[in-house]
């Protein structure tokens, strides 16, 4: 099932055009955004599945605007990133404002 699922990434990497896709990403991304926002700030939240929708819906599109890119540097910069908040965890530098 897995590698279905990834076959349908290479299609949607493969049958858009570059443009196409970043500005699906973007649009994912700005949904997201949307409704966490709205989330964080309305009277009225959205349910915790518009939130999970939009998190999925951003996964798939992120996936496919990563296959344009060395997957080796995304690699590194995920870990990277993570070794510094560990160690801004570990001294108390990461905090909740």
């Amino acid at each position: 099932m897995e590698e279905e699922l990834d076959d349908v990434i290479e299609q949607l990497y493969k049958c858009n055009s570059k443009k196409f896709n970043f500005r699906k990403a973007a649009e994912e991304l700005n949904e997201l955004s949307l409704v966490l926002l709205q989330y964080l700030n309305k009277e009225q939240q959205p349910n915790e599945q518009a939130i999970i929708d939009e998190i999925g819906d951003v996964g798939i599109r992120v996936a496919v605007v990563a296959k344009y890119f060395n997957e080796n540097l995304i690699s590194k910069r995920v870990d990277d990133k993570l070794t510094k908040l560990k160690s801004y965890i570990e001294t108390n530098k990461y905090k909740n404002v």
